[in-house]
């Protein structure tokens, strides 16, 4: 029976795009409608573009769940004049001129360009005596308008990093000097927002230790689950050796050249022809293009935009080797492909530890390899093509038990759990 005591009112900024995050916000989304009577799902709808800016993509999508569409409205921030010109800007990709009237912007203003400067109460909340306002970031500009609706509805505040605002490493892609900036400018804002949370979630027992010792008590980990479910997964046999990377190449995962040179070595010691390396969702990384070529590789390359969990499924199924590509000097990063790569049961190449949550996770789920030069990563793929052409590839066996507890349904009941025991 649903809890008709508690009101739950969801904030994010980009529930119906073609990301991992969303995926997560989705099954949140799905476990407060299926626990709770009162829920309002909002969506703030900034005006960016998905090519150049946070890698949102909103074209090629999935539906979303009907349950979901029932329950979401869609906000307009209300932006300044300056907010509305900088998000052109980069809309129409000048990149160059947007960034330092980015950086002007919350020097000035002291807030990010993301934040909805939005004061409105929406009518149709039922303002029970009981309630939560959640909000899932980043950006992290909405954070504050979540704040504000807390307080003024006299709701309890759960605050879900799926990444670090201004505890933990620079953003993937990131400048030095933007980063410092963001601390400077939002360390604060951070400290008051999470003073005033009653939960906070992130999605690993990294991220979590990054914060101070004073809000580790409230603090939660809600890890990134599967994507897919048991009908998804296939046995299949493929025609080539397909070696897969999911989702997003940084330029920062690309300056250690050991797995591209490993895996020139390994093509030209075999006389390998029956190979793909396939990129899916980095198509617009040129960096990547311009390495694959200095290393005679774009021939066995196929390099495709985002995909929706239909398309990716084909791929995942019909995989050899699936590969991370560590990020630059951090360690504390570990993404959600890593759940999607251990759920479709193929060996995970890391081919340079990153010394962290990546190289931990392989090695505690016995998912694949761990490697620290190129003649490692040459072993690897060796045997892993013999594997290939007789036909025999190699799966990782685990519990039912571990695909239940990593699931996306499992990780977002443990939030509902923390909420129903808070009150």
């Amino acid at each position: 029976m649903k809890n008709q005591d508690i009101e739950i009112v969801f904030i994010t900024a980009h529930i119906r795009d073609n990301t991992t995050s969303a995926e997560r916000f989705r099954s949140f989304a799905e476990a407060f409608i299926s626990n709770f009577e009162n829920v309002h799902i909002y969506e703030f709808d900034y005006p960016w573009k998905e090519k150049t800016w946070m890698g949102h993509e909103t074209k090629n999508v999935d539906p979303l769940n009907s349950n979901i569409e029932s329950h979401l409205r869609i906000l307009k921030p209300q932006l300044n004049l300056f907010q509305r010109l900088i998000f052109f800007l980069f809309r129409k990709g000048y990149i160059f001129l947007a960034k330092p009237l980015h950086i002007l912007y919350q020097i000035y203003f002291k807030r990010d360009i993301n934040h909805p400067g939005y004061r409105t109460i929406p009518k149709d909340l039922k303002a029970l005596n009981k309630g939560y306002v959640l909000v899932s970031g980043g950006p992290f500009g909405i954070f504050s308008y979540a704040n504000f609706l807390a307080n003024r509805l006299n709701y309890k505040l759960i605050l879900d990093y799926r990444d670090p605002w201004t505890y933990g490493y620079r953003v993937v892609g990131g400048f030095k000097f933007i980063h410092l900036l963001k601390l400077r400018l939002n360390r604060n804002l951070e400290n008051l927002l999470i003073g005033n949370a009653k939960i906070v979630t992130t999605v690993s027992e990294t991220l979590k230790s990054y914060y101070p010792q004073a809000f580790q008590n409230k603090i939660h980990v809600i890890s990134n689950g599967f994507n897919y479910r048991e009908h998804d997964f296939q046995i299949e046999i493929p025609q080539t050796f397909n070696i897969v990377y999911a989702g997003t190449v940084y330029d920062d995962q690309l300056i250690d050249d050991t797995f591209f040179e490993a895996l020139k070595l390994f093509i030209s010691r075999l006389s390998v022809k029956r190979l793909k390396i396939q990129f899916l969702g980095s198509f617009y990384n040129e960096k990547l293009r311009k390495k694959l070529r200095d290393f005679g590789l774009d021939e066995f390359a196929e390099i495709t935009p985002r995909l929706r969990r239909d398309q990716l499924r084909t791929y995942f199924n019909n995989s050899s080797i699936f590969i991370h590509l560590k990020y630059g000097d951090k360690s504390g990063i570990i993404t959600s492909k890593q759940s999607d790569y251990l759920f479709f049961r193929k060996p995970i190449l890391l081919p340079v530890s990153d010394e962290g949550d990546i190289a931990k996770s392989i090695l505690e789920n016995k998912a694949g390899y761990v490697c620290y030069n190129v003649e490692d990563n040459i072993k690897v793929l060796n045997d892993l093509y013999m594997k290939f052409l007789n036909q025999v590839p190699e799966y990782i066996t685990q519990t039912e038990d571990f695909f239940i507890k990593n699931s996306r349904a499992y990780q977002a009941k443990i939030l509902t759990d923390i909420m129903l025991a808070s009150y």
